[in-house]
């Protein structure tokens, strides 16, 4: 699979400000908010859809979107 753009943005390829992350996930503020502090949490292993990653990945990826 190639690297996708947010792959490219957690490697370092492209530049991004980086809100907060852990060992799974990665927060950063959106080049184009829709609002003030639009920020995107993704997750550090590149899959096609949520329920692609590992159990333990979903629920870290979920705790990192409540913070």
């Amino acid at each position: 699979m190639e690297p996708s753009l947010f792959s490219k943005i957690i490697e370092g390829e492209i530049p991004a400000s980086f809100i907060s992350k852990n060992e799974l996930w990665v927060a950063f503020l959106d080049i184009n908010p829709r609002t003030e502090g639009h920020t995107l949490v993704v997750p550090v292993e590149q899959k096609q859809r949520l329920r692609d990653l590992s159990k333990e990945s979903q629920h870290s990826l979920m705790e990192g979107v409540a913070i």
